[in-house]
């Protein structure tokens, strides 16, 4: 899901997937240097599943809604992320879009793309 977003061009995506370590041996981590407040990807209904049921593997984003993409199953968890996801409304009037990826600090390429489980 990622890589096929990835290879679409999808967003000006600052996410790209590392096959080297992390969980399940790859992470995500950033492609480009982001400022706090920039807008790291956009995961599209296209390009993710909903789910009526949650698992390890899924973000809740509204009742009975869990959101199921590469790009999530990719980030680690961290009590000082590097992103917080939020809902697309303020960013984007993309209608196919379910998640947005926001930096929530400064961000170099290679660092870990992590957000906080809790």
């Amino acid at each position: 899901m990622l890589t096929r977003a990835l290879r679409r061009g999808m967003c000006a995506c600052a996410v790209r997937v590392d096959h080297t370590g992390g969980v399940m041996g790859a992470a995500a981590v950033a492609a480009r240097r982001a400022n706090p407040g920039d807008v790291l990807m956009t995961i599209r209904e296209s390009d993710a599943e909903v789910r009526t049921e949650p698992s390890k593997f899924t973000i809740h984003i509204g009742r009975g809604r869990h959101l199921y993409a590469e790009s999530v199953m990719r980030m680690n968890h961290s009590f000082e992320p590097t992103i917080r996801l939020e809902l697309p409304a303020q960013h984007t009037d993309d209608a196919d879009a379910l998640l947005v990826l926001v930096a929530d600090r400064k961000i170099e390429p290679g660092d870990p793309i992590t957000f906080d489980y809790n």
